[in-house]
C-alpha cells in the first residue's frame, strides 16, 4: 500500500485584485458549457456566490432554507435545485428576492438563471463531522460559499465580508461552506437528450427537467424492494450437486432451470435475477485513486487575481478536491446481454459515498485563517450496490454478456454503432408432456452453440472515467470455493474495477 505524503508549503500569493467582469459571449446549452472548460460560467458563479454569502450573513431564515432543502435530497445528494426552489418562500419573501437585494440589477440575476438552468448549492459532508447539512447550525455558523470548477482542482472560496481565497486541490475545508456547481443527475429542457429520457417532468423557472435515471428522482420517489438477502439455498444446492470443485455442470443451469447431473431437462424457473451485489476499485492508494480521477481535465493556469491563493501541496500528489466537492460518486453499469428482440443493452446506474468507496485518513493543516484536511492515505473497500441486471433467461439472451462500467462525471452522452458476435445457446424444445418450452441437456446439451452477428448503439459519458468491461458466460461457476460453509464467489476484474455477479432470489 503507497501512503499519501503532503508538504504544507506555508506560501501566501497576494495578487493584484482585478474588477470581476460578465462574460461577453452567452453560452447556448448545457452541453457546451460543460466540454468548454476554459469559459465554465466562472464569473457569473462568482457573482452568485457574492450574493448567496450576502445573504447567508444577513438572513438566518435563509441558511435554515438551504438546510432544510438541502436535507430533503432531491436527487439523493444534498442538493438544493436554485431555479426549482427559488420562489418558495422564506420567511414573508422568496429565496430570489432575498437574492435580488445583492444584485444592482435584475438583469444579472436573470442572466445567471438563463446561462445555468442547473444551478445547485450543495452542502458536503466534510471529513471528521467538521460539517455537513445534518450538523449545521444555522444559528451560529455563516458558511463561506465555494464554486466547483470542471477544469481545475482549485476551488474558489467566497466571502462578501473578509478575503476570499483559492483553495488548492488537496486541502479539504474543515470550515462551513457550501458549494456552487452544476447537478449531473438532471437534464433540462434546453437538451436534445431530454426528450429521450421517459422519467416523470418538472418545472424549474422556465426550464423544464428530468432526472437522468429514475433511481435519482426523489421528489416522487418509486419504491424499490431490495431483494437482495442472505439466501444462497440454490447457489449451495447447484455448487453441492455438480461435485463442488468437481464442476459437473453450470451452476446457472440448476438456478435457473433445475438442472443437474440427475436432471438433465428442466424449463425456465423465474425466480432468481442476476445482480451485481460486490463492487471494488482495483489497486491500492493512489492507483485506485487514479482509476476514477480523471487528471486530464485539470487546469494549474486558473487565475483570478482578486482571490488569495495558498499551496498546500506537492507536484504529483493527486488532488482531493472529488472527496468534497462533487458529492456522491456516480457509477454507470452497460450490459449487453444480447437480447434477441428488443434493445441489446442495459442501462444501470449506482452511487457510492466517498466513505464507503474508501477508508480515508486525514491530517490536519492551517490553510491561511482556517484549518483543513489533507489526506494522508486511501484504502479502497468492498461496496454492496446491489444493481439488478435482468434474469438469464437462456431463451432470450446471449450465454454470454458484455458488462461495461463508467464512473461518471457529466452527463454529455456520445454513442456509437458497434457490430458484434453474439452467441446463443440452441438446446431448448417444447416438452409434450408440460406443454413448456423446456433447456435440453445441461450445459449445450447434443447441441452446439449458435452464433450471430448484431449491431447495438453503444453509448457512453464525455468526460467520465472508463473502469473496464467483462464478458461474463452463463456457465461461470459463481461458487468457486467453501471453507466450513463460507463461500467464495467468482470476482471479475474489469481493469479498474472489481465485481462479484450472482443469481439472487427475488421471488
Amino acid at each position: 500500500m503507497r501512503k499519501i505524503f503532503i508538504t504544507c508549503l506555508a506560501s501566501l500569493f497576494i495578487l493584484s485584485c482585478a474588477k470581476d467582469e460578465l462574460p461577453s459571449d452567452s453560452v447556448k446549452s448545457l452541453t457546451t458549457k460543460h466540454l468548454d472548460g476554459k469559459n465554465d460560467n466562472y464569473e457569473i458563479k462568482k457573482q452568485f456566490a457574492l450574493a448567496l454569502h450576502k445573504a447567508f450573513v444577513d438572513y438566518p431564515e435563509l441558511r435554515k432554507f438551504i438546510k432544510d432543502e438541502a436535507l430533503k435530497k432531491f436527487d439523493l445528494d444534498y442538493d438544493v435545485l436554485y431555479n426549482f426552489v427559488k420562489d418558495k418562500p422564506v420567511g414573508n419573501t422568496t429565496f430570489r428576492n432575498i437574492l435580488l437585494e445583492y444584485f444592482e440589477d435584475e438583469k444579472d440575476l436573470l442572466n445567471i438563471e438563463e446561462l445555468i438552468p442547473t444551478l445547485t448549492i450543495y452542502v458536503p459532508k466534510l471529513p471528521k463531522n467538521s460539517f455537513s447539512a445534518e450538523s449545521w447550525n444555522v444559528n451560529s455558523e455563516v458558511p463561506f460559499v465555494a464554486i466547483r470548477l470542471l477544469h481545475t482542482d482549485k476551488t474558489p472560496i467566497i466571502s462578501s465580508t473578509e478575503k476570499s481565497y483559492l483553495l488548492p486541490g488537496n486541502a479539504i475545508p474543515g470550515f462551513p461552506v457550501v458549494l456552487i456547481k452544476e447537478c449531473e443527475r438532471i437534464v433540462t429542457s434546453d437538451l436534445p437528450s431530454f426528450g429521450r429520457i421517459k422519467t416523470r417532468h418538472y418545472t424549474a423557472g422556465r426550464f423544464d427537467f428530468v432526472f437522468s435515471d429514475i433511481i435519482f428522482d426523489n421528489i416522487n420517489p418509486v419504491t424499490w424492494n431490495n431483494p437482495y438477502e442472505d439466501n444462497v439455498d440454490e447457489l449451495v444446492n447447484a455448487w453441492n450437486v455438480n461435485g463442488q470443485e468437481q464442476n459437473l455442470g453450470w451452476q446457472r443451469d440448476h438456478v435457473y432451470y433445475g438442472i443437474n447431473p440427475t436432471n438433465p431437462n428442466g424449463p425456465f424457473i423465474n425466480n432468481y435475477q442476476e445482480q451485481i451485489v460486490n463492487f471494488r476499485i482495483a489497486g491500492t492508494g493512489l492507483e485506485a485513486y487514479d482509476n476514477i480521477v480523471d487528471p486530464s481535465s485539470v487546469d494549474s493556469e486558473f487565475n483570478d487575481p482578486s482571490l488569495y491563493w495558498y499551496i498546500i501541496t506537492d507536484k504529483g500528489v493527486p488532488s482531493a478536491a472529488r472527496f468534497w466537492r462533487d458529492g456522491e460518486f456516480d457509477f454507470k453499469v452497460i450490459l449487453d446481454h444480447g437480447a434477441k428482440s428488443g434493445s441489446n443493452v442495459l442501462t444501470k446506474p449506482f452511487t457510492v459515498s466517498p466513505e464507503n468507496l474508501f477508508d480515508l485518513e486525514f491530517d490536519t493543516q492551517s490553510v491561511g485563517p482556517w484549518p483543513c484536511y489533507v489526506l494522508t492515505d486511501i484504502i479502497p473497500k468492498d461496496y454492496q450496490p446491489d444493481v439488478e441486471l435482468a434474469t438469464w433467461r437462456l431463451e432470450d439472451f446471449s450465454n454470454q454478456w458484455l458488462l461495461h462500467i463508467y464512473e461518471v462525471d457529466l452527463e454529455v452522452e456520445n454513442q456509437e454503432t458497434v457490430t458484434s458476435n453474439v452467441k446463443y445457446n440452441s438446446n431448448f424444445e417444447i416438452e409434450a408432456s408440460a406443454e413448456v418450452l423446456a433447456k435440453i441437456g445441461m450445459k449445450y446439451g447434443s447441441s452446439v452453440e449458435e452464433n450471430q452477428s448484431k449491431s447495438l448503439i453503444r453509448k457512453w459519458m464525455e468526460q467520465s472515467n472508463d473502469l473496464g468491461e467483462y464478458l461474463i458466460h452463463f456457465g461461470d461457476n459463481v461458487i468457486i470455493q467453501e471453507n466450513n460453509e463460507d463461500y467464495i464467489y467468482r470476482e471479475y476484474n474489469l481493469g479498474k474495477c472489481i465485481i462479484t455477479t450472482r443469481p439472487v432470489k427475488v421471488q
